[in-house]
């Protein structure tokens, strides 16, 4: 309790704010005496203006006092109360109240067939929607998105391989030339010996919701995918991974309970998660657990078995952007608050290419593929605009024997990662299932779309813009609710009456 107590002091100036507003309350409550006394007793156009002024200073005040006094930044939310390695401590919610309506509402909305209403469709008119999005008369999704794999482009497999999911990660110093602004060295130089997308689609634009989808391998959605373990785990990329040979292991700079994240990795055939608590004693030296430098530097001194599979999660490129960049490298002369959340880049990037480095020194037949968990909210002005820079985040499959493959594919999403891997390194004819298409397939299985974006003939638009027709806007809720319907089901609408 002291602990508590003791860090709610630290954080948050409980009596410093509490006194502020206090006297802010008091010298409105003087203004507002001052002016009502001036204020004849039969309302006229001059008293409405000042009571409207007067009621504006009081909301001000009031959001001001729900945030925990300050304006900056955001205020506490419900992921802050998972931030310690105690399951007692983590599950200690603001309100019974509120941890109810929460779980009441997330079981509804994601484990239940009237969601599907959200995406304008009735579960009777799911046979159909696969049949116009498939072009198959096939009343089973999992028949429909079994695939077989073209047989291994390594003539041997790789002993390890890493799946770098780097916070922020964004294509955009990738696509647009920025001369002051080389954000993504490191990845830069990697390309050109890589088979690389500068233009692919994240799964969703928020971390969980786009970690979720690449472990269980499942299209996100607009609903919450947070606690709910019902869902398959037929697409899931550790089960293939397991099949293949590989075990699996999820390793995470914060913690590893965040939104049940461990839990859902593990419900998802991942062997082993790793999050920071379990990373030595720098973990919470930071808002999120570690630095990515440390985390990198944890993973590879660790033994890292023959045969495994690693799927990695970085945080640093992101809010409180409290990295001392100047004493880690960087060659930008920093000027504002918004020049070093950009050059945040900058250090993840480094980290991403040092850590390959240092692996690749230790097993040199080790792939790696780096990508983004969601666009940056970090861009600059001159292309804040552009659906691309917005949108976009980078796949890179990199390491010894993808020299050989190396090329640019003009756009995929992250479901299209896991179908990749494998035609790299299964045999001829290895049965799988997947959402994603595989880089060297001859045609897309499916459009590529996520929660916000489409790309169709190149374009990348954003699924409310003006530009977007209707029927594409059409085509990505019949796709948002397959894949919600799949997630609930077994996939078999054999009997779906009309």
């Amino acid at each position: 309790f002291s602990a508590i107590v003791e860090s709610i002091r630290q954080d948050y100036p409980v009596l410093l704010i509490t006194f502020a507003l206090l006297i802010i309350a008091y010298i409105i409550s003087k203004i507002t005496s001052f002016v009502f006394k001036k204020t004849e007793r039969i309302p006229n156009i001059s008293s409405k203006v000042k009571a409207g002024i007067i009621s504006i200073l009081y909301v001000v005040v009031l959001v001001l006092a729900l945030r925990g006094g300050s304006f900056h930044g955001r205020p506490l939310q419900l992921r802050d109360t998972a931030i310690t390695p105690s399951a007692y401590l983590n599950n200690l919610a603001p309100t019974s109240a509120f941890c109810i309506k929460t779980e009441v509402s997330k079981f509804f909305k994601s484990s239940s067939m009237s969601a599907l209403r959200l995406f304008g469709v009735k579960e009777k008119d799911i046979p159909n929607i696969s049949k116009k999005i498939f072009n198959s008369d096939e009343k089973n999704l999992d028949k429909i998105l079994t695939s077989r794999a073209i047989g291994a482009k390594f003539t041997k497999k790789p002993s390890r391989i890493f799946l770098i999911i780097g916070e922020s990660n964004s294509a955009y110093p990738l696509n647009f030339n920025l001369p002051n602004l080389d954000l993504l060295p490191q990845q830069k130089e990697l390309t050109k010996k890589a088979l690389y997308c500068r233009k692919a689609l994240p799964s969703g634009f928020g971390t969980m919701i786009t970690v979720s989808s690449i472990i269980s391998g499942i299209p996100a959605t607009k609903l919450s995918v947070s606690g709910v373990f019902k869902q398959t785990t037929d697409y899931s990329f550790a089960r293939h991974m397991k099949e293949l040979g590989y075990k699996s292991t999820f390793w995470y700079a914060g913690q590893s309970t965040w939104l049940q994240l461990g839990d859902f990795a593990k419900f998802n055939k991942f062997d082993n998660v790793v999050g920071g608590e379990s990373m030595g004693n720098l973990y919470g030296s930071v808002e999120w657990g570690l630095r990515d430098k440390d985390m990198f530097n944890f993973i590879a001194k660790s033994d890292i078995p023959e045969n495994s599979f690693n799927m990695i999660l970085t945080v640093s490129n992101h809010p409180p952007y409290d990295v001392d960049l100047k004493a880690e490298g960087c060659p930008a002369r920093i000027k504002t608050d918004f020049e070093n959340k950009l050059w945040h880049h900058w250090y993840s990037d480094k980290c991403i290419a040092d850590f390959i480095k240092n692996v690749s020194a230790k097993y040199p037949d080790a792939l790696f593929i780096i990508t983004g968990d969601h666009p940056s909210r970090q861009i600059p002005k001159e292309i804040e605009s552009n659906s691309v820079a917005t949108s976009c985040i980078p796949i890179i499959f990199v390491g010894e024997q993808v020299k050989s493959l190396k090329r640019e594919i003009p756009e995929m999403i992250h479901l299209d990662i896991m179908p990749t891997l494998i035609d790299m390194i299964a045999p001829k004819g290895y049965e799988y299932k997947s959402w994603g298409t595989s880089a060297f397939a001859k045609k897309r299985k499916l459009p590529i779309m996520n929660t916000h974006a489409i790309i169709i003939d190149g374009k990348v638009m954003l699924i409310d813009s003006s530009e977007c027709p209707k029927e594409y806007r059409t085509l990505q809720e019949m796709y948002m609710a397959l894949a919600h319907y799949r997630s609930i089901s077994d996939g078999d609408f054999s009997d779906i009456k009309k």
